[in-house]
């Protein structure tokens, strides 16, 4: 009787450790799968925290999604991939990131103790915390690849590098692992994420600028959208006014979002005040783009409007009629019936121009004296440019003046 009371006790002692879940020595259990929501966050934490063998920086590609997400920085190859990255995917659960997992090493296996270029290709495992991973690289005699991926939870990575004057280690990999188990784990505010901007480059040393606008800031010969990128760039860093001193576009003594807003409304051929460099290397300004009627001074004047594609809009030349009348045809086709002649060699005088609609004047100092431009500034409705045509300025010339009219008449096509 009282060994059957004790089995009875032993039997209910027993049922009660096991009912408040009370266990003895073995294996914790499994934790719950991890999961992550955003990509671009994982991407940001690597980026912010990760600099090692592998790259002092790796930046936060633009065009992050919370399903997607790679950091990259430029190897210097020419080789196909010319960047080296991390990619982060944030897939439904473990089981879809175990399975695309699976198809990539399936991949990389096939890759491992081949011979590439009289090197062995190795394989890794180093996985740190996470899942599973794999990858394969080559130490060759200048330069070594690595290629690795794997997964934790429902993140899936893949990753390629290229390093020049390095061989790849299983330590270093480890490293990596390490660093990206963690970048998964302790995501972050993509605020956080370091961005790569492309370095300025130096002007060119051997081209000339003939393009004296503002917002020219490569100083080539064309007003384009790498002078918008460059002054994107440097409004975002510094700004060497020595080196690019025609990238403030606005003149304002500084280089920011205002001058890349102006140049984005002159790619747009949208209306803006546009400076330049006048003929006394001074600093003048005209409204862009020059449209209406134009006066010129000379004959040269005429072939700047044929060149530059607006020749029908000249009426006007402060000349004789005789002057006029004396171009050839061949050259100057209807000059003598469509332009007016001012009646007299010398200054523009600007009463005849207002009679005459003229919007744009273009000449040189022969006819655009100080004296005209006094009289001439009390009507806003007339634009005067002054950059040479007829003579060297200042070591300014007609080359100057054929690019920079091509802008200003937002006609750079045709010069």
């Amino acid at each position: 009787m009282k060994i059957l009371m004790f089995i009875v006790v032993a039997i209910a002692a027993v049922g009660l450790i096991l009912g408040l879940g009370i266990r003895g020595g073995g294996d914790d259990p499994e934790p719950d799968d991890f999961t992550a929501s955003d990509a671009s966050e994982i991407a940001a934490s690597l980026s912010h925290v990760y600099s090692g063998f592998f790259g002092d920086d790796l930046y936060l590609a633009d065009g992050e999604t919370k399903a997607e997400a790679t950091d990259f920085y430029p190897n210097g190859s020419s080789r196909g991939s010319t960047e080296n990255y991390v990619t982060f995917k944030v897939l439904k659960d473990k089981a879809a990131a175990k399975s695309q997992f699976s198809t990539i090493r399936m991949s990389y296996a096939s890759q491992i103790g081949k011979t590439v270029m009289g090197s062995e290709i190795k394989g890794t495992y180093a996985k740190a915390a996470m899942d599973d991973a794999i990858g394969y690289y080559n130490n060759l005699a200048s330069s070594s690849y690595l290629y690795y991926a794997g997964y934790y939870g429902n993140v899936l990575f893949e990753s390629y590098f290229l390093l020049q004057g390095k061989a790849v280690s299983e330590d270093e990999i480890s490293k990596l692992a390490n660093a990206i188990y963690e970048a998964i784990i302790n995501p972050m505010d993509v605020s956080q994420a370091k961005r790569y901007a492309e370095p300025i480059p130096e002007p060119a040393d051997d081209v000339t600028c003939r393009l004296l606008v503002y917002g020219n800031a490569n100083q080539d010969n064309y007003l384009d959208q790498a002078d918008l990128e460059l002054i994107q760039r440097i409004a975002a860093g510094s700004w060497d006014s020595a080196k690019y001193p025609y990238a403030d576009a606005n003149v304002d003594g500084k280089v920011d979002q205002k001058d890349v807003d102006v140049v984005k409304r002159f790619l747009a051929g949208q209306p803006a005040t546009m400076y330049y460099t006048d003929w006394n290397l001074n600093v003048s300004s005209i409204q862009y783009p020059l449209s209406g009627n134009i006066a010129g001074t000379y004959d040269s004047s005429l072939w700047f409007a044929q060149i530059v594609g607006v020749y029908d809009d000249v009426k006007y030349l402060c000349r004789t009629q005789a002057y006029i009348d004396a171009l050839r045809e061949d050259m100057f086709p209807g000059a003598s019936k469509n332009i007016v002649a001012q009646g007299s060699n010398g200054n523009f005088d600007p009463e005849k121009l207002i009679a005459n609609n003229i919007k744009v004047v273009i000449g040189d100092p022969f006819g655009i004296s100080a004296e005209y431009l006094e009289k001439v500034s009390k009507f806003k409705s007339i634009q005067t440019v002054l950059i040479p045509e007829n003579r060297d300025i200042n070591g300014l010339n007609w080359s100057n003046s054929v690019v920079t009219l091509g802008v200003m008449f937002n006609k750079q096509e045709n010069t």
